[in-house]
């Protein structure tokens, strides 16, 4: 069960983009790399792995020359741990498992992190923490877990 889950995680940005490119909601290659059973059926998932992870190093590098072109400067500080933490932090505010999770924990994060560094710079960390604890007990699926548990299914009253 782990590793089909690790292995959704790892292809999820590849397939949402081809799923996108194609204008097709799941195509042939996405299901059979969801499916955990992919090798035992005689499905070549091989090459299907392959494609995704070159597809996400390609969007990685992209990324990376941006990056460098923006800042103009390319610096070992942004993989250090405070930036690998703050990204958890944001993934489990908006919720790990959705889609729009780290857009909606980005924007949380900020606004949190403005506010309380205005409110107390000195201590906002904990302040932090005790909202990443609030969600963790009373929304273990993110905050987007917690808004779809509590709209009506598809978004009709």
């Amino acid at each position: 069960m782990l590793k089909s889950k690790r292995r959704l995680l790892q292809n999820f940005s590849a397939c949402a983009v081809r799923n996108r490119a194609s204008k097709k909601r799941v195509n042939k290659s996405c299901r059979q790399m969801k499916s955990p059973h992919s090798n035992s059926i005689g499905a070549a998932s091989a090459g299907y792995i392959r494609k995704i992870y070159t597809i996400a190093a390609a969007i990685a590098g992209v990324a990376g020359a941006l990056l460098a072109q923006t800042t103009e400067t390319v610096s070992l500080e942004t993989l250090g741990f405070q930036r690998s933490a703050d990204v958890l932090v944001i993934l489990i505010l908006g919720g790990a498992g959705r889609l729009y999770g780290g857009i909606v924990g980005a924007i949380i994060y900020m606004v949190a992190r403005d506010q309380f560094s205005g409110i107390n710079p000195q201590y906002w960390y904990f302040w932090i923490g005790a909202l990443l604890v609030a969600v963790v007990m009373f929304l273990p699926n993110g905050i987007l877990g917690g808004l779809a548990r509590l709209l009506p299914a598809g978004g009709r009253a």
